[in-house]
């Protein structure tokens, strides 16, 4: 069998576990010694090695979702049609075939229903070569499937029933097992719980049954001698068996197995309660009992009870091989005709004795004949069976062949003389047999890995976190190889995160999912866990020496663990596990949301990640915050520094490079090398500065200083590089310690990434998992090996080399995806079919869990909280409009929590004497009082002027001024939520809701106008007559609070709520509607029976905002953080939402509240809005808080004007889509957006040719279409001629008076001429027209000046990386008028030293310094490498003819500087690159209308000659137009190539391209080779593809593509 088509891409260095509790679970084949086993939902395929080296997993195939029980190799492995294929059964009754090499399924059945199927088996007959699956299953039913034909038959079997053949389900009988009998057709062997069954499936008879076991039967196991003159399986057995033959009874047509020698059919069996039985078929009995006892304790010396005991077996040549409960492996002795024996296995020790029962069952006369020799004979049964077999008692002796499994095995495979065995111990061990010897132990997983850490001192040591409440310590190197080592004892949940101590030996620090933080001795095995633990998952666990080490002095005398888990970290003391915990969040200013936290290589600085997507980088020996750092706005999933060490080097400078994942699917690399020292020696120069002037550096008396002004650490929006690639959450992270430069990524899309951190290129994509990752690691030893692992239970191991991938999939690959579609069974109808071949149906087999998974989802839906209706609707109605309403209510709310603030702090200046002296008075002045009147609708007017544009759409309704009243109302002051709990109380009486107003009116007060009401209207409820009892008697609050705890256990929270306050328990009703996350009622009622308790209102507010923040309504958790007046807050809540006006609002609250992230805000606000393509939505808000980003209004001019001129180019496009209906017309025009295969297909359509018309058809289409040209040419002459070129209406119209033939492709020609030119140019004020960049030019010169260009140029540069891959058209868009601006403003000074005619010498010189052409190129060949790298054929068309609108031979005046640079005035290496992507484009666009060989498959029959001399025509019209500019490409050598014109059936002309690339000029020989490749492939382009050859012009353009891309962009 080919072994590449066996091997899948990498192998799983820990393959999932083999099903327990069947012994048919794993199956070998001797031959090419595969082995193959059911591992939960999949099927794994090993290769087991000959010698002491570990079993190669050649492949995981997955099972359709259900779990798989069975699975059987065809036995034969050189069979030309079956021998690559296996049988699979599942728990949800289907039988599966599958193909190995290609791991698909070929055919499947579902006979046995939605039942259990408990055994399978091939069936082969030697006379006619017919192959059926046998599967056996629950109702006595058994199963024949034809797999040659692909039909199915039933046979029904019960043990009791003396009817052979049975025609009804049985549904007291359960078919364990099947087996087929060796050498006889058609007959196989099944087990009915406790009797065997011998049957021929031919006809469904029952040829025999066995009976001696009194539990159910585990195993089967046929003896196979591989000595053909092997007589049976016992020692010292005679060639003929006289007693056999005399007992021997076939009268009956029993099945006979002989070979007609004396040779018997023998089988062992197995039950579930230790019993062996050895079975000979022929003489219908067992010769052979003995039972399996032994130790509780196994190898491991654990103890271990099962209820059951099972039994494995195999045969080793006529050895039986089988399995104690403690997973000792022994062979028993084999005694033929002895008494029942016992083998107990001790645990240094094996011993038999004999079991006081006749040895076997005789005829009544030598029973009785025998039975007092039997009693009366002082030799025991085992002493006279071996004296009858020749008296070798050590032969007879169990032998122990190894104790390596520490608990019961299920399953043994003998392959060779290798012994394969597992069991509860998920450990796969081989034994050689011939050298009693170990060769392998692969452990298997049993659930998922959810962490891995490699020992940094001895790399061969890899330890395992895993599900099962355990670590796993694996020997990479070990002798057998992967020995493991497991640690339980003392662990507390899923072991989520792991760390090796740097420098002790074998400590092994550990955190779960329970909040257990410990540490394990992996050579001792104890575990020590720490006294305290975390309420929530230990999510990272590290070493590191103590922080605040003169604050803690007793942590400095070892390394500390710390630990993060409920959002906090705590460093840990390790020589004191007893100890309390310093949490670093409680004793210094750490942010209170981390998610992740790091300490750089040299444990200097300590970084932090939060949910918001913040990082602080902090000083370790102070904590002092040196650096925060925003350039994500998801929550920060890793941090990983650096590494600084390498293996082969050792250690290199000093650096802090600082990679970061998040939930965002991009990876961002800082730099910050130079920043973090330098900020560190700042913070000093501070606290000495701070020192001098308070006498004390302590951080608390400065920030407590109003004159000394506060630290404030640097701020850093923009990351050294992004690593953009994966399409979903990154969650891990991995430097490669041989090669540093070297990142992989972990992924949710299941794939794992490799990057070079230097230059930010995808190395490789690693595809072979199929669920969401977790971790990926780079081995510490070996250059380029990885290891990966997911919610799969398996452990990857791959090589970089290996992998074909560079980049990840678009779509993210899923289980469903991989499902094969197999052809169902349909019983009794014939099916032909060719296995080799893939087969398919229409429809896919329905997988069998979907019931279940019903069933699963009714179920957690009964048990979902009962959900209530809102007591608020008018707050629903008002808060209606989209997100920006509630944008508009923050700058409300804002606005009258800084009126209240100052109202406040005026009465807090009042002494008493002017309070009670006002209080004298007839009334306190307005002026004294302490709270402000009105509410915060009132700030609405203004605040709609100043960001209504902003925030609001153009399609946006306008929300009313009642509707945010009633909004504010509700998140404003007491009194203003009063008033609007009387206007909803008012409402739910209006509409007879009195459910709803009742708990209001109690809260309010006034529940006794509800009690009249209801009283008077005969509308009394429950609620009512409670609130009633309120008012009359004492022993009502016991009743309604003891109520109300009754309530709340049953799930209804609100109403629990209300009987509390009638017991004046406010408070715990407060309380318990936040415990149940009601917290807009526990607001309500906060703030109307405790109006005074500020305290309680922010705690309230605090808990909803983030409980917002947890589900996602950021908006909302941001109105109540607004509402509270934390503006910053408010502001944070907002930037993490990402869209501009979001960031843009947040960015105005950072800028009125001084906040050092304001400018960073609204920075990223105008960068996000230029991604999205609403820059000129937000611009003129942002530029009024932040005026020094006016050159943002640079690139929204740059941006409008391209946009305009593309969408123009369109509108042309499709105006003339009518002039191109004739044979070899081109398009009027060059701008057409298409996609796909299309993108070189839209103009020069031939369609509406006839395909198979007459002569006369064509040729009145040809005339028709030459009038049409002929008018069109007429109409545009004259447009031509105002657009200012130089064409004359004498050439048009020489080129229309040709001959026939000639007329109508010279007027195409000059059409597509026309048209080409008009379409991109814009025309000026003057009536003139111009190039689109020098009307941006126009546009800045009102706003900027040529001095400030400059300092636009480079804050644009450190603001908007180049680096940044686009994702989206718009975002390309803007990248793209970001470079074109750059390149402007190098360029600026141009335009006014052409248009001066009278400057000075001097004058000239200056302003020539002043254009910077190396920045200008450069920002070219961005612009060139952006749209070469977007891909599509029409952007790169039109950025081309945008930047050269009149071709290579005239460029615009603005870009003269490169194309007229240096001494000679030659043209700058990016300038050429523009002129060679123009004549590319051109000639692809252009010589579609002659051939098209992009769109049809008809061909125009069109003379060579005029081809020729039509593109003769126009190149040197254009030539004599143009007049050949200086620094242009040399169109005069441009030739008459007639040779290479080929007729329109097969090619196209190719000198216009290959002449212009030949003349390009080349300042090496690489790039002599680079041309001399462009100019093949462009003939390849003319010459070999003919029509319909889409993909392979596309393939040729890509090429071309990249060889221009490697000429030119570095």
């Amino acid at each position: 069998m080919n072994e590449r088509r066996l091997m899948q891409p990498g192998s799983l260095l820990l393959p999932p576990a083999t099903n327990w509790f069947c012994s048919s679970s794993v199956d070998s084949r001797e031959e090419d010694r595969l082995l193959v086993a059911g591992a939960f939902k999949s099927i794994v395929l090993y290769r087991i090695p000959v010698g002491p080296e570990a079993p190669t997993v050649l492949k995981s195939i997955y099972h359709s979702g259900s779990k798989v029980l069975h699975v059987r190799l065809f036995p034969d492995a050189s069979h030309p049609q079956f021998g690559s294929f296996l049988l699979a059964s599942s728990d949800l009754g289907g039988v599966t075939l599958y193909n190995i090499e290609t791991g698909v399924a070929s055919l499947q059945h579902n006979e046995h229903g939605a039942g259990c199927v408990h055994g399978v088996c091939w069936s082969i007959s030697s006379s006619s070569n017919e192959v059926s699956a046998v599967s056996v299953g629950a109702a006595g039913t058994l199963v024949v499937w034809n797999i040659d034909l692909n039909i199915t038959r039933k046979v029904y079997l019960n043990p009791s029933q003396r009817t052979n053949v049975l025609q009804a389900p049985q549904p007291d009988v359960t078919l364990t097992l099947v087996e087929p009998v060796p050498g006889v057709d058609n007959a196989v062997v099944v087990a009915a719980q406790k009797v065997i069954i011998i049957v021929d499936i031919k006809n469904g008879r029952v040829l025999h049954q066995l009976r001696g076991h009194d539990q159910p039967i585990y195993c089967l196991r046929w003896w196979m001698p591989r000595d053909s003159a092997a007589v049976s399986p016992f020692p010292h057995a005679s060639a003929v068996n006289h007693r056999a033959e005399a007992l021997r009874d076939c009268s009956d047509g029993a099945v006979k197995t002989g070979d007609g020698e004396g040779n018997s059919s023998y089988f062992a069996s197995s039950d579930l309660g230790g019993n062996v039985f050895l079975w000979d078929v022929d003489r219908r009995r067992y010769v052979y009992r003995t039972q399996i006892t032994g130790s509780t304790k196994g190898g491991g010396g654990r103890s271990y009870r099962p209820t059951t005991q099972h039994c494995a077996l195999a045969w080793h040549d006529n050895c039986l091989l089988t399995n104690t409960v403690a997973g000792v492996i022994v062979s028993l002795p084999l005694t033929e005709n002895s008494a029942a024996t016992c083998v107990s296995v001790n645990h240094d020790s094996v011993t038999t004795t004999c079991v006081s029962e006749p040895p076997l069952k005789k005829s009544s006369d030598d029973w009785r004949s025998s039975t007092s020799s039997w009693r009366s004979n002082n030799v025991g049964p085992d002493k006279k069976s071996a004296q009858e077999n020749g008296g070798n008692s050590a032969e007879l002796k169990p032998q122990v062949i190894h104790r390596e499994h520490s608990r019961v095995v299920f399953n043994l495979n003998v392959i060779g003389s290798t012994l394969v065995s597992c069991g509860h111990d998920r450990n796969l061990i081989g034994y050689s047999l011939d050298i009693n010897k170990v060769q392998f132990c692969l452990p298997t997983l049993g659930g998922a890995v959810h962490s891995i850490a490699f020992d940094p001192r001895d790399s061969s040591w890899l330890a395992l976190g895993l599900q099962e409440d355990c670590v796993k310590l694996v020997k990479l190197n070990s002798s057998p190889p992967l020995r493991s080592k497991l640690i339980s004892n003392g662990i507390r949940g899923k072991v989520l995160a792991l760390s090796w101590h740097p420098k002790e030996d074998g400590f092994l620090l550990f955190g779960t999912s329970e909040g257990q933080v410990g540490i394990a001795n992996v050579n001792t095995g104890k575990v020590t866990p720490f006294s305290f633990f975390h309420q929530r998952p230990v999510y990272k666990v590290e070493w590191a020496p103590a922080v605040l080490a003169n604050v803690y002095p007793e942590f400095t005398k070892s390394l500390c663990a710390y630990s993060f888990g409920d959002r906090e970290i705590a460093m840990r003391n390790a020589n004191v596990p007893m100890a309390d915990p310093v949490k670093l969040t409680k004793v210094s200013s750490l942010p209170g949301q981390a998610s992740e936290f790091s300490f750089s290589h040299d444990h200097e600085y300590f970084a932090i990640g939060c949910q918001d997507g913040s990082i602080s980088v902090y000083r370790s020996s102070d904590l002092a915050v040196l650096v925060k750092i925003v350039v994500v706005r998801k929550t920060i999933q890793h941090l990983l520094w650096k590494p600084t060490f390498s293996p082969g080097i050792g250690e290199s400078n000093t650096s802090y490079v600082l990679a970061v994942a998040s939930s965002d699917s991009k990876i961002c690399l800082l730099d910050l090398t130079n920043t973090l020292p330098e900020q560190s020696k700042n913070f000093d120069d501070f606290q000495v500065t701070a020192t001098k002037k308070n006498g004390s550096i302590s951080t608390e008396t400065i920030e407590a200083e109003t004159d000394v002004p506060s630290w404030q650490p640097l701020i850093v929006s923009t990351c050294t590089r992004e690593l953009c690639g994966h399409t979903s959450r990154v969650v891990y992270l991995s430097f490669s310690l041989c090669n540093p430069n070297l990142l992989a990524s972990a992924s949710y899309d299941h794939t794992c990434q490799v990057w070079d951190s230097i230059s930010g290129e995808q190395i490789g994509n690693y595809r072979a998992h199929l669920s969401r990752l977790y971790r990926v690691e780079f081995s510490p030893s070996e250059p380029g090996l990885l290891f990966s692992f997911g919610e799969e239970n398996c452990v990857h191991q791959w090589k970089l080399a290996d992998l074909k991938d560079k980049s990840p999939p678009a779509k993210i690959l899923k289980v469903k995806d991989i499902k094969p579609k197999i052809a169902v069974v349909c019983e009794n109808e014939p099916k032909r079919e060719v296995i080799q071949t893939k087969l398919s149906s229409k429809s896919d087999v329905k997988p069998k869990n979907a019931k279940h998974n019903e069933a699963s989802s009714a179920g957690a839906a009964s048990k979902r909280t009962p959900t209530h209706k809102s007591l608020f609707p008018l707050l629903h109605e008002a808060s209606c409009y989209k997100r920006s309403f509630n944008l508009l209510s923050i700058m409300c709310l804002y606005e009258q929590s800084k009126l209240e603030e100052q109202l406040n702090k005026k009465a807090e200046q009042l002494s008493v004497e002017q309070m009670l002296e006002a209080a004298e008075e007839d009334g306190i002045s307005s002026s004294l009082l302490p709270v402000a009147l009105g509410s915060a609708s009132a700030h609405y007017p203004a605040v709609l002027d100043a960001l209504g544009d902003a925030v609001l759409d153009a399609d946006d309704p306008v929300p009313s001024e009642e509707h945010l009243r009633t909004y504010v109302n509700f998140y404003g002051s007491p009194d203003q939520t009063a008033e609007f709990l009387e206007q909803q109380i008012a409402s739910h009486m209006a509409s007879k809701n009195l459910l709803a107003a009742a708990p209001l009116q109690l809260w309010r007060g006034t529940s006794e106008a509800l009690v009249r009401h209801a009283i008077s209207t005969k509308t009394v409820t429950a609620d009512v007559v409670v609130q009633a009892l309120h008012f009359s008697r004492q022993l009502g609050e016991v009743a309604c609070e003891a109520y109300a705890r009754q309530l709340a256990a049953a799930g209804d929270p609100l109403t629990a709520s209300s009987y509390l306050v009638m017991a004046n328990k406010v408070t715990e009703a407060i309380e318990l509607l936040q415990l149940h996350k009601l917290y807009r009622e526990s607001l309500m009622l906060a703030k109307t029976r405790r109006p005074c308790s500020k305290e309680l209102h922010e705690s309230i507010a605090r808990s909803f905002a983030n409980h917002c923040l947890h589900e996602g309504s950021l908006d909302i958790a941001a109105v109540l953080l607004a509402s509270l007046g934390d503006a910053s807050e408010a502001a944070g809540m907002l930037c993490r939402r990402g869209d501009p006006s979001s960031l843009t609002v947040g960015g105005l609250l950072y800028s009125r509240e001084d906040h050092p992230l304001a400018q960073a805000t609204l920075l990223e606000a105008l960068r996000t809005a230029g991604y999205r393509g609403q820059l000129d939505k937000v611009l003129p808000t942002v530029l009024t808080v932040a005026p020094q980003y006016k050159w943002f209004s640079l690139i929204a001019a740059t941006v409008r004007e391209i946009t305009a001129l593309v969408a123009a180019v369109k509108v042309e496009d499709a105006e003339g889509k009518s002039r191109s209906s004739s044979p070899g017309c081109k398009s009027s025009s060059r701008g057409t957006a298409v996609d796909g295969k299309a993108a070189l297909s839209h103009s020069g359509s031939i369609a509406d040719v006839p395909e198979n018309g007459s002569v006369e058809a064509q040729e009145n289409t040809r005339k028709s279409s030459e009038e049409k040209i002929s008018e069109k040419t007429e109409e545009n002459i004259s447009d031509h001629d105002t657009l200012g070129t130089k064409m004359n209406r004498s050439d048009a119209d020489s080129a229309s008076s040709t001959s026939d033939d000639r007329r109508g492709t010279n007027s195409e020609a000059i059409l597509a001429e026309i048209y080409s030119r008009k379409t991109f140019l814009v025309s000026s004020v003057e009536g003139d027209d111009e190039d689109v960049l020098q009307r941006i030019m126009t546009l800045w010169s009102g706003d900027l000046k040529a001095t400030e260009m400059t300092s636009a140029h480079a804050a644009i540069s450190a603001a908007l990386s180049s680096s940044l891959k686009p994702s989206t058209f718009k975002q390309y868009v803007f990248l793209l008028c970001v470079e074109i601006t750059k390149m402007l403003l190098c360029l600026g000074g141009t335009t006014e030293v052409d248009s001066v005619a009278s400057s000075t010498k001097q004058q000239e010189e200056e302003k020539k310094d002043a254009v910077d052409v190396e920045a200008a190129a450069t920002a070219l060949r961005s612009a060139l490498q952006l749209t070469v790298d977007w891909n599509r054929f029409d952007q790169l068309f039109e950025v081309v003819h945008i930047l050269l609108p009149k071709g290579v031979d005239e460029p615009p005046m603005i870009l003269s500087p490169l194309f007229n640079c240096g001494c000679d005035h030659k043209p700058h290496a990016a300038a050429a690159l523009l002129c060679k992507l123009y004549c590319l484009t051109e000639h692809i666009q252009r010589d579609k209308r002659y051939c098209t060989p992009f769109v049809s498959s008809v061909q125009t029959s069109v003379d060579p000659s005029i081809l020729r001399e039509s593109v003769t025509d126009n190149d040197s019209e254009t030539n004599s137009h143009n007049g050949g500019s200086v620094g242009t490409l040399d169109t005069a050598a441009i030739g008459d190539n007639s040779s290479e014109v080929k007729p329109a059936s097969n090619g196209t002309t190719i000198s216009n391209i290959s002449s212009k690339v030949a003349s390009t000029s080349c300042d090496s020989e690489n790039d002599g080779t680079c041309r001399d490749e462009i100019i093949s492939l462009a003939r390849e382009v003319a010459e070999g593809c003919g029509a319909g050859d889409e993909a392979k012009v596309k393939r040729i353009f890509d090429d071309i593509s990249t060889l221009l891309h490697k000429l030119n962009i570095q």
